[in-house]
C-alpha cells in the first residue's frame, strides 16, 4: 500500500509526504516479512530540460526469524536532457530499493544506484537511430548468517533504428548486450 500527500508549491515544485509499506506472506520456506518505509520528496523542473524527482525516508524491515533491517533510502532521478536540431542526448541517475520476487530470480531486497544514457538522432524525417546505456549497482541485503552480503553490476547497452513508415506503421531493428558481475559465484 502507498498514502501519499502531495503540495504544488508552484508550476514547477511539487512536495509530497509518503508512506509505503509491504507485505511479503511465502508460501514454503521463504521467510515472510513487512517493509515500513516513510519518506518526504520533492518534483522540481528546474527547466523544460532538466528535472529532479527525489525522497528521503528510513524504511524497517521486520522479518519473521532473521535479524531485521533498516536504513535510510534515497529515491530518486535526476536527468538533463540537451535538444539538437537533429538529435537529443539524456543523462540520468537514480537510486532506491527494489523487490526481485516475482522476478527472474527470487533474490530478496536490494538497494540499487544507477547512471542512464541515451541519444536518438533522426537520420531522416522518418528514420532514427538511438542508443541507451545504463550502469546498476544492486546490494542484496537480506543474507543469511555467515554468508557475504550479494552485490550486483549490471551494464546494459541498447543500439537501435526505427522507422516510422507514417501515422499507423513503425518498423525497429535493434541489438542489445548485458553484462552482468556478481560477487555471487552461482
Amino acid at each position: 500500500g502507498r498514502l501519499t500527500f502531495y503540495n504544488q508549491f508552484s508550476r514547477q515544485f511539487e512536495g509530497r509526504v509518503q508512506y509505503i509499506h509491504t507485505v511479503m506472506q511465502h508460501d514454503g520456506e521463504t521467510e515472510n516479512y513487512q517493509i515500513y518505509n516513510p519518506s518526504i520528496g520533492i518534483d522540481y523542473a528546474i527547466s523544460e530540460d532538466l528535472r529532479l524527482n527525489f525522497d528521503v525516508g528510513y524504511f524497517f524491515q521486520n522479518r519473521e526469524e532473521s535479524e531485521n533491517e533498516s536504513g535510510i533510502t534515497v529515491d530518486g532521478d535526476i536527468g538533463k536532457t540537451w535538444r539538437f536540431k537533429h538529435g537529443r542526448i539524456n543523462l540520468s541517475g537514480s537510486s532506491g530499493y527494489h523487490e526481485s520476487y516475482g522476478d527472474l530470480e527470487d533474490i530478496g531486497f536490494s538497494l540499487f544506484y544507477g547512471a542512464n544514457f541515451s541519444a536518438a538522432y533522426s537520420l531522416t524525417r522518418k528514420l532514427i537511430s538511438d542508443i541507451s546505456s545504463s550502469y546498476r549497482i544492486d546490494r542484496y541485503i537480506n543474507t543469511e548468517p555467515g554468508e557475504e552480503e550479494r552485490e550486483d553490476r549490471t551494464m546494459r547497452t541498447i543500439v537501435g533504428v526505427t522507422l516510422n513508415a507514417n501515422t499507423w506503421a513503425s518498423a525497429r531493428g535493434e541489438y542489445s548486450t548485458r553484462f552482468l558481475r556478481s560477487n555471487f559465484n552461482e
